[in-house]
């Protein structure tokens, strides 16, 4: 049974063939009821059976059909081929076109079952690695190496410490990649800062905001860390403006109270 009621018939290569046109009317006839033979068998464009099968299959007497095989296999129609009695007819271009048809099938199949695959990855959190204890001058959910960063992890193609540091979007959901100088240089330079804590933050942060994905990291945490703080209180012994010191209403209640005490001329 066919998977479609009809098949492509391409009636100017039927007609322009000159080969074909060379061959007798019956041989004609033969070679169209083969054609239809093996559209409903849907052997991809192969035939295969004795003289008398294909004879009852072509609607002729044996003799006619082995009449017309000569004829098709003189002007070279298809590919015939004749063992131990048992015929074999093949159009190439039906077979051609089943081979492209299986492939593009084949192809399909291998990209659903990839695509399957990598959803049940998602749904259960990415492949599980196993990570070491932290040590005791490393951040706790951070990890420090150089191994190649992960697919997805948001970092860009380069080199240098921007592909060291990244956040694993698909993965532990951690930022990777800082080393123990690294977090020691930033205590340095933010000592108005829990750092680590700062960090845990900015790495909840990057997974709550997963449409907005950091390529470079290392520049995001710097950032982070900037306005972190320029909010942070001042450190005790630093001077400081009392004019300008609380918030704008405090500042404001101020001025007012020093241009009231200015006696009037």
């Amino acid at each position: 049974m066919p998977k479609l009621p009809y098949m492509q018939f391409y009636v100017s290569d039927w007609t322009s063939d000159c080969q074909l046109a060379m061959c007798s009317l019956s041989t004609r006839g033969c070679w169209l009821e083969l054609l239809c033979g093996m559209h409903s068998l849907d052997h991809c464009g192969v035939i295969t059976g004795t003289a008398e099968q294909l004879a009852r299959v072509c609607r002729c007497s044996v003799v006619e059909f082995v009449q017309a095989v000569d004829e098709l296999r003189s002007y070279r129609i298809g590919e015939i081929t004749e063992r131990n009695g048992v015929y074999t007819v093949v159009n190439r271009r039906m077979r051609r076109e089943h081979e492209a048809s299986e492939g593009a099938k084949t192809r399909q199949r291998r990209f659903q079952e990839a695509k399957k695959t990598q959803n049940k990855r998602e749904i259960n959190g990415g492949e599980s690695e196993s990570e070491s204890e932290p040590e005791n001058n490393q951040v706790p959910s951070l990890r420090s190496g150089t191994s190649p960063e992960p697919e997805n992890s948001g970092t860009p193609g380069k080199r240098g410490d921007r592909e060291k540091i990244f956040f694993e979007y698909e993965g532990d959901k951690k930022i990777h990649g800082i080393t123990p100088e690294q977090l020691a240089l930033w205590k340095e330079n933010y000592p108005a800062l829990d750092v680590e804590q700062e960090l845990k933050k900015a790495s909840s942060w990057l997974d709550a905001n997963r449409k907005n994905r950091k390529k470079d990291v290392k520049r995001f945490l710097v950032n982070w860390l900037n306005r972190q703080q320029d909010r942070a209180p001042k450190a005790p012994g630093m001077q400081q403006n009392d004019n300008y010191s609380g918030s704008y209403r405090e500042r404001l209640r101020k001025r007012i109270a020093e241009l009231s005490e200015i006696p009037g001329e």
